[in-house]
């Protein structure tokens, strides 16, 4: 098992796809985070950007905890700036984000990604397949 290391460009493309992307943006928040939101007001897009935020880190700590030299490990922040990106298609999003998921993960079976995180991740990958399904059976309706 290896680990990968993503750069910024496609993780700002998974925030714009789960902000772009009804169905992904519904899913993205858990029941109680929905309640929280209703009663305290916090910004969706936000969270959206936070979150992956967390993916890129984990992604970059997998790598270093794996692969790197050095005793300390420095990983830059992401800037709102560098989320301006083009949303992926599904079944591209599927991909990364299933490539991702795997990445999080060292030779060890260390993941960096807290359990919440984890089941989003996973949470939005299976809205990602019913979507792509529901595409795929669209398509070969209309032949």
């Amino acid at each position: 098992m290896s680990v990968r290391l993503y750069d910024k460009g496609e993780f700002a493309r998974v925030a714009q796809t789960i902000q772009n992307v009804p169905e992904l943006k519904a899913a993205f928040l858990s029941s109680k985070e929905r309640l929280m939101a209703t009663l305290y007001g916090t910004s969706e897009g936000k969270a959206i950007y936070c979150f992956v935020e967390r993916l890129y880190i984990a992604n970059r700590l997998a790598y270093e905890y794996q692969y790197g030299n050095n005793e300390t490990i420095t990983i830059p922040r992401m800037k709102e700036t560098e989320f301006v990106a083009f949303p992926y298609t599904i079944k591209e999003f599927i991909e990364v984000l299933s490539s991702i998921r795997y990445n999080l993960y060292t030779n060890n079976d260390r993941c960096f990604l807290g359990q919440e995180d984890m089941e989003r991740v996973d949470r939005l990958l299976n809205t990602a397949r019913r979507l792509y399904i529901e595409q795929l059976e669209e398509e070969l309706g209309r032949r």
